[in-house]
């Protein structure tokens, strides 16, 4: 009996991963997209009642237009429940001028809810959105 319920352990890990994996695709579907200079795309992921959706949308659409982007997200902290997923992410965004090559990297910490919207999962929170703010920030001395 202990030996069968061992196999059981594994495939519910697994299945628990595989769930985790799908549940935070929307973010990188985000960052691949605005690396792929997508603002369309990058936006897809995200539920359209959200509070920022038209701001994200101005700003992605002139960080995509002005800029070569890369993209790092490093998950700190998750709590899932059943229909829903809080995160809070560490997102580091590089800018490249592709006139000058001069380049800007800003760092910030995201808190996201993910929710599941018609069988799909939706980011239906986000913020702060600073970090995507198209105007260069002042350097700092």
């Amino acid at each position: 009996m202990k030996d069968r319920l061992w196999p059981a352990i594994l495939v519910a890990c697994a299945l628990g991963a595989a769930t985790t994996s799908e549940r935070l695709r929307p973010l990188n579907d985000v960052a691949t997209a605005l690396t792929g200079r997508n603002p369309t795309a990058a936006l897809e992921p995200f539920d359209k009642t959200l509070p920022e959706f038209n701001q994200l949308s101005s700003r992605f659409t002139a960080l995509t237009a002005g800029y070569d982007l890369e993209n790092e997200i490093d998950v700190q902290d998750e709590q899932d429940t059943p229909s829903s997923t809080d995160v809070t992410l560490r997102w580091t965004l590089t800018l490249t001028s592709p006139e000058s090559n001069d380049q800007e990297r800003r760092t910030a910490e995201i808190h996201v809810r993910l929710a599941l919207r018609d069988n799909k999962w939706k980011i239906v929170a986000f913020s702060p959105i600073d970090i995507f703010d198209p105007q260069p920030r002042p350097h700092k001395r």
